[in-house]
Order: C-alpha cells, then structure tokens, then sequence
C-alpha cells in the first residue's frame, strides 16, 4: 500500500500494490509518501542499468499514472456505492483466484485491507464502507463470513454496481491464479 499523509494528520491511500507489481524509492520520494506491506512480501532489487529492468520500470510508471489518473477520476466522479464495487473489483483482479466448480462463487480473494484502509483508499468513512459492502452482501452480489474473505458471487452485477467500469490496469499476467 502507497499512502501519503495529509497535513491534518488523514491518510490518503494512493494505490494498492498487488503481485508482480514495481515500487521505486523515487515514487514515495515524489508525494512525500510511504509504502507499507499489508502481507507478507518478498521484494526482488532489480539494476536499473539493465535493459529488461529499464523496461519494466517504464511498463510500472506507466501502469502507475494510469491508475492515479483513474482514482482521480473515481474520487471526483463515483458514488460511495461505485467507489466500493470498484475496489472490490480492483482487488479481486489483482489478488484473486476464479473458482471453477463452486456454484456460488465467480472469485474469491484474500481482503489484505482493514474497512478503514478501504476508506482511506477510496475517500470515505469507514461506515459507509461498511455499510457499501453489507448492501452488495444482502443484494448477493458478494460474500463474506469473515471480513478478510471475500467471494464475488456475480461478476457482471458487480462490474455493473461500480458503474460499468471493470478494472483491466492492472498487468495481465502477473498473478497466475487471477488470470488462467
């Protein structure tokens, strides 16, 4: 997780960093923020100088200004309910696994973040994440028994409750269970 803290001491939740992804020191450098591992991580340094590294530093800045310029747009522009959904899906896609041969389930997925965490993240009260998760729990569009467990029952009615967007910024490939 990427934060930066606001002057009157709020935690702004820039990105979330899932399997495969880059993180330079220069980046936490640029907004005066802060990476933390909400999991146990294993980190690889990477030379600049190489050819292949030098490539997927610009494949991971690119990756990077796409994603702020679409919670840029989320932030400004979605409904709490959206906002919620669309992090769901944003995790799923990044730490998720397609369930094959469970009829109630699409995906499941490790929840790394508390509900405050996903508040910081998408600029909401933790209560109102709550409150987001519980209404897609009850419509049946997701499950959860635990709050660190979550099963995406319909994938089309979550896509369609964070309004119509599917998130697809995350690099195709990096996380062999999400992507078979």
């Amino acid at each position: 997780m990427v934060s930066q803290m606001l002057a009157d001491g709020r935690r702004q939740i820039l990105d979330i960093l899932g399997p495969g992804r880059l993180l330079h020191a220069s980046v936490t450098d640029v907004a005066d923020s802060t990476a933390e591992t909400l999991s146990p991580t294993h980190l690889e340094r990477r030379k600049l100088l190489d050819p292949l590294a030098s490539s997927e530093l610009v494949e991971a800045v690119l990756l990077m200004l796409r994603r702020a310029q679409h919670h840029a747009t989320l932030l400004g522009r979605k409904t709490a309910l959206e906002r919620v959904a669309y992090a769901v899906l944003d995790l799923a896609d990044q730490f998720g696994a397609r369930v094959r041969g469970l009829a109630y389930a699409e995906v499941i997925f490790r929840l790394h973040l508390t509900r405050n965490d996903l508040a910081d993240w998408m600029g909401l009260t933790g209560e109102t994440v709550s409150r987001c998760l519980n209404a897609l729990k009850r419509q049946e569009i997701i499950g959860f028994d635990t709050p660190e467990i979550i099963l995406i029952k319909n994938l089309k009615t979550l896509e369609a409750a964070a309004g119509g967007d599917r998130p697809s910024l995350v690099a195709r490939g990096t996380h062999p269970a999400t992507h078979p």
